[in-house]
């Protein structure tokens, strides 16, 4: 098993997945649970078709952030926002 997570930390995953509009973090939750589950994170990659090391980016993301939705968010990129149409 690559992620332990506690039951608490499991709930609050479900809970992240019952509540969110975004994908992205919906397919990351998902995912931490299906680690925590014991499937590898090659599987997980393949299931969400998603690079390997995208998975292991989310699981350090996980040990160093915890469980919550704006750990699970994109990272602001790098460069000029993008303009609104007006």
């Amino acid at each position: 098993m690559i992620l332990n997570l506690t039951n608490e930390e499991q709930a609050r995953l479900k809970a992240i997945i019952a509540s969110t509009r975004d994908a992205r973090v919906w397919q990351r939750a998902q995912a931490l649970l299906d680690l925590a589950a014991g499937d590898s994170p090659t599987a997980v990659a393949q299931r969400y078709r998603v690079a390997r090391s995208s998975v292991y980016n989310w699981i350090n993301r996980y040990r160093s952030h915890g469980v919550s939705e704006t750990a699970l968010r994109d990272l602001p990129r790098p460069g000029r926002p993008r303009r609104s149409a007006s």
